[in-house]
């Protein structure tokens, strides 16, 4: 465009009849022309001068890449996406906020929300600052567009270039002269439009910078809080341009519990925003026959959380006894349709506790190693359960309770993801060496005819003089009444825990099942080997109840491996869609919690 005016100029010089700009009148003619036209549109060269159109990207481009190193992004990976594209802007380009920026902010600011994504993260406040900060700066630049030198100021800088006798008459020659410091204060309309346009100029591409960066990290932090690994990111990064609503949509969890439970963090939302009911007393207790205000305090509750519809009369009849029993199978308590301290306690829970709870199982299930698996087993520690999922993770085939590692620190069951490889039937207990030093040790140094007396094998080495040295080893024979049952599943791991079958069965009547040492004992688990083995197609699926019968062990080596995922989410849902509360056995949740912020 500066080019263009600089032509007009010289040829106006030419229609005039300059054969030579050499001659002094022609050189006087061209400078005369040069700075009128110039003064003519004084704001729009001012304007453009700050704005070069060959520079302007080679400028912002190396703005950007001193942003990202700055801004420390969440993922390196993000750093080689914009390198390996000559840090080209996707979500600022032209002075205007694209398509894509335009879908991304509106996930942000409108959608994540809705599945428990905190925000906070995401600079939002920031965000809106530079846009304005953009839109305000344009605006400025744009009113300078029109803007002319009055005569008087026009006369002036053309009596100054004449006595200068400068050769450069382009706009980026008449500007360098007229803020050398000899003309300070002598061109004070050219000088404020510099000002201006300096200032809108510099806003304009800090705000353009700032609001790429900001876009690229929101678009890496929520692609990892949907799973994406930073191997996965460029991918994703590709795949989502023109169709980011899309992409991260596709990024959702598929689990049959994800929906459902997004659905019920806005239930809990609303009840957060009721007026509080006051707690009930912990050591209070009512049964069916229970009258007066306590039972009326109950039914308060029961109606808040959409356990009860009928009438706050205070009578404890059936009715109400059943929907207790609803409520406690939805809060991991016995479902024996009494009100007792546990379920009191329950009772009491803050709505917005719940609603934290239920955000963080969210993010877990966001995260979750099963994210992208199309047939795997899933275990959740605190639920104490395992499923069996399959049709890439969106059926849940089958349902077991769990018996799981005990509260204690040594017993917790660890997490971790593995592959199934084998079924043991008939297996044998090799005891744990932590099991044979803490516990099975002082009770044979008690008595030594422990192990003979408990049916157990044990390898025992003694000193010289008769003292016990070391037991070696210690093997409990199978049978069904042995410790892991008549099967146990295996995924050999540093951890040494496997799923077994338990003579034990008592215990899966129980609501919080927190007994072992940290492997998990499966409720009917042959149910679970035949079905892995159908799957298989193993020619043992067959022979089962054959191998069982004989007693003797006998391990099935699976053809193909099954991914195993161990987790922990402390709220999930039932076959109606509602939230399900665990406790959080091993208190890894209380942390995160606090962190938390509320609503």
């Amino acid at each position: 465009m500066k080019k263009n005016r600089l032509l007009l100029t010289i040829a106006a010089a030419a229609v005039l009849g300059c054969v030579s700009f050499a001659c002094l009148s022609c050189t006087g003619m061209r400078t005369s022309w040069a700075v009128k036209s110039f003064a003519k549109d004084a704001g729009a060269n001012v304007v453009e001068y700050y704005d070069p159109p060959k520079s302007a990207a080679e400028h912002l481009s190396n703005e950007l890449k001193a942003a990202l190193v700055k801004q420390g992004s969440p993922a390196a990976a993000l750093q080689k996406i914009y390198e390996s594209q000559n840090y080209q802007f996707r979500f600022v380009t032209n002075e205007k906020l694209t398509a894509d920026y335009q879908a991304l902010r509106k996930l942000i600011t409108e959608g994540i929300w809705l599945e428990g994504v905190d925000l906070a993260p995401y600079q939002i406040e920031k965000m809106e600052n530079e846009e304005k900060n953009l839109g305000e700066s344009l605006q400025l630049l744009a009113s300078l567009d029109g803007t002319a030198l009055d005569q008087v100021e026009s006369a002036s800088l053309l009596q100054g270039i004449k006595q200068s006798s400068i050769d450069d008459l382009s706009t980026d020659g008449i500007i360098k002269f007229a803020t050398l410091p000899d003309n300070k204060g002598k061109y004070p309309q050219l000088q404020e439009l510099l000002q201006k346009a300096q200032t809108a100029a510099e806003k304009r591409d800090q705000a353009i910078v700032t609001l790429e960066v900001i876009a690229a990290d929101n678009f890496v932090r929520l692609a990892e809080e949907y799973g994406t690994s930073a191997a996965k990111l460029p991918e994703t990064w590709e795949q989502s341009k023109n169709k980011v609503a899309e992409t991260f949509k596709s990024l959702e969890p598929v689990t049959p519990h994800y929906a459902p439970l997004v659905k019920e963090l806005a239930r809990f939302r609303e009840l957060a925003k009721q007026p509080k009911l006051p707690p009930i007393n912990p050591k209070a207790s009512a049964k069916i026959g229970s009258q007066g205000d306590l039972v009326s305090e109950i039914q308060a509750h029961l109606k808040q959380e959409g356990y009860w519809d009928g009438a706050l009369n205070g009578k404890y009849d059936e009715a109400l006894a059943e929907a207790v029993k609803r409520y406690q199978a939805d809060r991991q308590v016995t479902e024996d349709g009494k009100v007792e301290r546990v379920t009191i306690e329950r009772m009491n829970v803050p709505m917005a506790e719940r609603v934290k709870q239920i955000k963080l199982a969210l993010h877990k299930f966001r995260t979750s190693a099963t994210r992208g698996g199309d047939y795997f087993l899933r275990v959740n520690v605190a639920g104490q359960e395992l499923e069996v999922y399959v049709e890439g993770g969106k059926k849940i085939a089958r349902h077991h309770r769990l018996v799981v590692g005990n509260v204690g620190a040594k017993n917790h069951t660890p997490l971790f993801s593995d592959e199934v490889e084998e079924i043991v039937f008939n297996p044998p207990w090799m005891v744990p060496p932590r099991i044979i030093q803490d516990e099975m040790l002082p009770l044979f140094q008690k008595d030594p005819e422990y192990f003979k007396k408990e049916g157990y094998l044990a390898k025992i080495t003694y000193n010289p003089d008769g003292s016990l040295k070391k037991i070696q080893s210690v093997t409990q024979p199978a049978g069904p009444s042995a410790a892991l049952g008549r099967v146990k599943i295996n995924f050999p791991n540093k951890d040494d825990v496997y799923l077994h079958d338990t003579p034990l069965k008592h215990l899966f009547k129980r609501s919080v099942r927190a007994f072992s040492h940290g492997c998990m004992r499966l409720e009917n688990p042959l149910d679970l080997a035949r079905f892995l083995l159908e799957k298989d197609k193993n020619p043992y699926f067959e022979k089962v109840d054959d191998i069982l019968a004989k007693r003797a062990t006998f391990p099935v080596e699976l053809k193909t491996k099954v991914p195993i995922h161990i987790e922990y989410v402390t709220v999930s849902t039932n076959d109606q869609g509602k939230a399900v509360f665990f406790t959080d056995p091993y208190n890894l949740d209380a942390d995160a919690l606090e962190k938390m912020p509320s609503d």
